[in-house]
C-alpha cells in the first residue's frame, strides 16, 4: 500500500513494527534525566524511526498516538500537536540526510512551541528555555540513534 509519502507493506511484520513505533513513545515518555537545568527525553527516537521508515503519515501517527499519555498526565494537549507535528514534517522533509531534515523540522516547530506554550499554556520563560534546549539536544541524540536502528533493519 502506497500513499503520499507513506510506504507500508501491509504484512504481520510492518503493521507490527508500526503499530511499536505508535506506542513506543508513550513508555518512553516516562523516562527522562534530568541534565544541568534541562531534561534528556526519549520519546523522539521512535518518532523519528516511524518517519525515516514509514514517511510523514508513519511519523505523524507515532508522534500524535505516541504522545497521548504524556498530554494527558501533564494537561497540555498541545505536546500531541508538537509530536504530530514533529513527525510529519521530519518525515515530510527526509531525503536521507537527517540532520537537514531535522534542522527543517525544528525550523518549523520550535516557533510553535514557543509561542504555544508562553502564550497559551502560560510557561515561564525560564521553563520554556529549557524545555527548548532539552529538545534541541535529546532531537539530534535520538534522530542518530533512529537513523542507526533503521540501518539495522
Amino acid at each position: 500500500m502506497k500513499t503520499a509519502n507513506f510506504e507500508l507493506k501491509l504484512d504481520a511484520k510492518n503493521i507490527s513494527i508500526m503499530v511499536i513505533l505508535m506506542a513506543l513513545p508513550n513508555v518512553l515518555g516516562l523516562i527522562n534525566i534530568n541534565l544541568i537545568g534541562f531534561k534528556l527525553h526519549f520519546f523522539q527516537y521512535a518518532i523519528f524511526l516511524a518517519a525515516m521508515m514509514y514517511g510523514s503519515t508513519g511519523g505523524l501517527l507515532a508522534g500524535g498516538i505516541g504522545s497521548l499519555y504524556s498530554a494527558i498526565a501533564m494537561s497540555n494537549p498541545y505536546i500531541v500537536l508538537f509530536n504530530a507535528l514533529l513527525g510529519f514534517l521530519f518525515g515530510k522533509f527526509y531525503k536521507g540526510n537527517e540532520f537537514s531534515a531535522l534542522a527543517k523540522t525544528l525550523a518549523v516547530q520550535l516557533p510553535l512551541i514557543i509561542l504555544i506554550d508562553y502564550f497559551i499554556i502560560g510557561m515561564p520563560v525560564k521553563v520554556l528555555t529549557y524545555l527548548v534546549i532539552g529538545l534541541l539536544v535529546t532531537d539530534f541524540i535520538w534522530v542518530f540513534g533512529a537513523k542507526k536502528t533503521k540501518e539495522m533493519l
